[in-house]
């Protein structure tokens, strides 16, 4: 207020507060509120639940966290009849003992706190000012600020004695859904030292190699679709531009991907007869098998379901890609990461190459509204999945392999939603991806 004066606590829109906030009654029991939270979290989910700028406060308030979780555990263990775990090692000043006496010592803390009329409305009001300053006995009386927050206190401790575990579950699994939608989207941990030095040393600002960088996959993909390529009801044989340019240059631009990803698992740079041997030799067995011999023997052009036919065929192709590595690198560490990418790849390619072209056509047939629907939330239900699996098969390879499989499987993806939006019938399809 006017002509107020500093004296080390806080300048309020009304009268000087000169305690330490450490001393205040109200934040006193906002700060037991606050380690009742964090004790009933993992400890090491302490920096993600408590903010301070006061590593003091910081200090205060996971020691209180501290006790109430132990005395916490001596409860459950004394219930279930186990060994009661032992104190860690701390401050002397903490409480220690069963759930009940660490309360009573919370409890006990606070009557040594103080209150005194900060705000406005308590200056002003007369009812709550005499409740503050008992000389003024004209005003009627009312509950001190010390009496309100015992209450608060004495009400809220009973209720955790009493309901404790069951709030401690709660709040735990609230914690685990609260991390799994944090990192739902992409959450890695630290690139490995030689992956950032490749990183930046393959960064370099110059114009001609950025246009390249961006162009050439363009033009590469457009190329086939270019081509002068004759009906589809003339037959494979006419076709003959399609079968043998057209189909086996997208089928090579896919295999490319294959060995790149491989290699960035293993850890190493794999010789020429897999990053180019290799997706030739799959894009002409994959060809050979679709759509010529198929389309051959049982006249159909372009020939049913070629996506799914073309994946089963080049699954049998991926053991080749370990023996044609040297000796010396198919150790055993290496034939189970390999393997583990591998068992990313064929998830990738079932759900987004074989899975989604069954769904397309689902999705064209359907003549309801519920069957839309129904097969939109399969759609997305089996991204979901393939997102769970590829977590849980890349454990063991790091956090180095995780751009490129979100890349190649983000192109998959929306090449696929593309396809899938195409055959979709009804525009109610669209409340489900909203």
């Amino acid at each position: 207020g006017p002509g107020g004066r500093r004296c080390g606590g806080e300048l309020h829109h009304g009268h000087v507060v000169c305690r330490k906030t450490g001393g205040r009654g109200w934040i006193y029991l906002e700060r037991f509120i606050t380690m009742v939270v964090a004790a009933m979290v993992q400890e090491t989910a302490f920096q993600d639940t408590v903010f301070a700028n006061e590593a003091g406060l910081l200090r205060e308030i996971h020691a209180g966290a501290e006790c109430l979780r132990l005395a916490a555990a001596r409860a459950a263990h004394q219930d279930s009849g186990r060994p009661t775990p032992s104190a860690a090692v701390g401050s002397p000043s903490l409480p220690h003992g069963t759930l009940a006496s660490v309360f009573r010592c919370f409890e006990e803390r606070l009557e040594c706190k103080r209150f005194s009329a900060a705000s406005v409305d308590k200056v002003l009001d007369p009812a709550l000012r005499s409740a503050n300053s008992p000389s003024d006995a004209a005003a009627p009386a009312a509950l001190s600020d010390a009496e309100i927050v015992a209450d608060i206190m004495r009400t809220l401790v009973a209720h955790l004695g009493m309901h404790w575990q069951v709030l401690e579950a709660r709040r735990l699994r609230r914690s685990d859904r609260i991390e799994k939608l944090r990192t739902y989207v992409v959450h890695w941990s630290s690139f490995s030292p030689a992956y950032v030095e490749r990183i930046q040393e393959g960064m370099r600002l110059d114009l001609l190699y950025t246009m390249q960088l961006f162009m050439q996959p363009l033009l590469l993909m457009l190329v086939p679709l270019l081509l002068p390529y004759r009906s589809p009801d003339a037959g494979w044989v006419d076709n003959w531009m399609h079968v043998l340019v057209g189909n086996n240059w997208i089928a090579l631009m896919c295999f490319i991907f294959v060995p790149q990803w491989i290699q960035l698992a293993l850890g190493f740079s794999m010789p020429w007869t897999c990053t180019v041997l290799w997706p030739i030799m799959t894009t002409l067995v994959v060809n050979a098998v679709c759509p010529v011999s198929l389309s051959s023997f049982t006249g159909f052009y372009p020939f049913p379901f070629t996506p799914l036919v073309d994946s089963i065929t080049y699954f049998g192709c991926l053991p080749a890609l370990w023996y044609l590595l040297p000796a010396s690198a198919r150790t055993r560490r290496a034939k189970g990461k390999f393997a583990r990418a591998v068992a990313a790849q064929v998830l990738l390619t079932a759900i987004f190459c074989s899975g989604y072209p069954l769904l397309n056509v689902g999705i064209e047939k359907a003549t309801h509204v519920w069957q839309t629907l129904l097969y939109g939330m399969i759609f997305l239900g089996a991204r979901l999945m393939f997102e769970k699996g590829f977590n849980v098969l890349l454990n063991d390879l790091g956090p180095d392999v995780q751009p490129a499989m979100f890349f190649t499987a983000e192109l998959a993806y929306q090449t696929a939603l593309c396809d899938f939006f195409r055959n979709a019938q009804d525009w109610s399809i669209f409340i489900v991806f909203v």
